[in-house]
């Protein structure tokens, strides 16, 4: 019963409860993290999903790189800004297109490079 009682706790998010587990058994709370971050990504529609793995990789990648769980947010919340910016960025250029103004914002483009593949050919 009480095992169900964490685990109820554990699913509503409740902050001291997973503060508790953090403190007591920091394996288990990645363990039941990452349950939980997958549990939640599978339940979005499918054509989300892909980008939500990629992205929680990413956010996962910053937390090992960083020297501690204060760096790892800081630089989580720095990702999510530039997204929000680049969101911003893009709202203003459709908003002026439909005004008939060119964005302000020009599309990167770039030289393709012709590789020889006999050049890359196994010996």
């Amino acid at each position: 019963m009480i095992e169900n009682q964490k685990e109820e706790k554990l699913n509503k998010l409740d902050f001291e409860t997973w503060m508790a587990l953090w403190r007591d058994s920091p394996g288990n709370f990645e363990s039941c993290r990452a349950e939980r971050i997958a549990a939640y990504i599978n339940s979005v529609p499918a054509k989300h999903r892909e980008r939500l793995r990629c992205l929680q990789w990413r956010i996962d990648k910053v937390r090992e790189r960083a020297a501690n769980p204060l760096a790892a947010t800081i630089a989580i919340s720095e990702m999510m800004w530039k997204s929000f910016d680049e969101l911003g960025s893009m709202y203003k250029d459709l908003a002026g297109m439909v005004e008939g103004r060119k964005p302000l914002r020009t599309r990167r483009t770039a030289t393709v490079l012709p590789f020889n593949r006999a050049a890359f050919a196994r010996s």
